[in-house]
């Protein structure tokens, strides 16, 4: 689905599997605009702190899940840390939201700007993975499109 920018996209999506008074689990430090369409939905942002390393804490993650959680969120590479989540640590809460029935939220709008040799991974090219992720991109970043607002959703891509 083409959206006005990847913002819209992930409001879209919150839209969409929420209801009012329900939970988005957001890993600290987050992009803001998360926690702003998480309100306007009506829901709660329950946020997971990461590591010393801005990694993700799958423990911590399996914990904040309640009755009404109905996403998990992850941004890899990571606004505002930059920091890339592992592959397998993605596989993981990808597996986690499938077997709790909740979705995995990836918002890859950075997916080009890695360094050092870290490497990208989307959730969303697990094989059987499309009915529990939402993959989130942009052409802003890494394609100079800033001020042209185009984004793009899908529940399978790869």
């Amino acid at each position: 689905m083409v959206t006005a920018g990847s913002n819209m996209g992930f409001l879209n999506a919150i839209l969409a599997i929420t209801s009012p008074g329900d939970e988005i689990i957001l890993q600290t430090p987050y992009y803001f605009n998360h926690e702003m369409a998480v309100a306007i939905a009506g829901c709660r942002a329950i946020p997971v702190p990461t590591d010393s390393n801005y990694q993700l804490r799958l423990d911590a993650i399996r914990q904040a899940i309640t009755g009404r959680t109905r996403a998990i969120v992850t941004v890899s590479p990571n606004n505002p840390t930059g920091v890339v989540y592992s592959e397998a640590d993605l596989r993981q809460i990808n597996a986690l939201c499938a077997s709790s029935g909740i979705y995995h939220i990836t918002d890859e709008a950075y997916e080009y700007f890695t360094y050092d040799g870290a490497e990208h991974f989307s959730p969303g090219s697990i094989p059987d993975s499309a009915e529990s992720t939402l993959s989130l991109y942009t052409l802003s970043k890494a394609y100079g499109f800033a001020s042209w607002r185009i984004g793009y959703s899908g529940s399978h891509y790869g």
